[in-house]
C-alpha cells in the first residue's frame, strides 16, 4: 500500500531514533516494492548510524537482488 511505503520513509529519513530508523528499512524491505529504493539509498549513504545503514542494505538487497 501506497500510505504504508510513504509512512515508512518518512520513518526512515527523519525519526530521531535510529531503532525505529532501522526497523523501517528492514519493513520497507520486506513489503515494499522499486519505489523504496530511492529512500533506502539515502539512509544507507547518508545516516550517521551503523544499525541503520546496515538494516538499509540488506533491504536493498532483499528488493533489488546482489
Amino acid at each position: 500500500d501506497e500510505k504504508v511505503r510513504e509512512a515508512l520513509e518518512r520513518a526512515l529519513l527523519s525519526d530521531p531514533d535510529p531503532g525505529v530508523r532501522a526497523a523501517a528499512a528492514t519493513a520497507i524491505g520486506r513489503q515494499s516494492g522499486k519505489k523504496a529504493v530511492p529512500a533506502l539509498k539515502q539512509a544507507r549513504a547518508q545516516d550517521a548510524n551503523r544499525q541503520v545503514q546496515q538494516a538499509a542494505y540488506k533491504a536493498l538487497i532483499m528488493i533489488e537482488g546482489y
